[in-house]
């Protein structure tokens, strides 16, 4: 990345941007915690292979699976529907439901999986 140190002016704006990928926060916190890490994945097809992968490679205890392109769910919606998985091999799925109610159920589903 080049970041200017001054405003650009639109006449010298080139038309395309570098983008540089950011550290992984999850395996940095992983690596300096005891505590439970619990993730969140976001996506749209292959959900459960993809959040597994994703808790295994980024070393996290759960990982919440959001579905991005189904309707009444996701980020512009007072609803959602999830699946949580734990490396203990316990899996839920959440049906559609208010995100308050989701949240609380996630947070009842870890607690039950830490206290087996």
């Amino acid at each position: 990345a080049n970041p200017s140190g001054e405003k650009l002016k639109r006449s010298n704006i080139v038309a395309s941007l570098e983008l540089v990928s950011a550290p992984d926060i999850l395996k940095t916190i992983n690596s300096q915690t005891e505590a439970s890490i619990i993730a969140f994945a976001l996506e749209t097809q292959n959900g459960t292979a993809e959040a597994k992968r994703k808790m295994a490679d980024k070393g996290a205890d759960f990982i919440v699976l959001n579905y991005a392109n189904e309707a009444g769910a996701g980020f512009e919606s007072n609803t959602n529907r999830v699946q949580i998985f734990s490396k203990s091999g316990a899996e839920k799925e959440l049906k559609k439901d208010r995100k308050d109610r989701i949240a609380k159920r996630i947070f009842d589903f870890i607690l039950l999986d830490k206290n087996r």
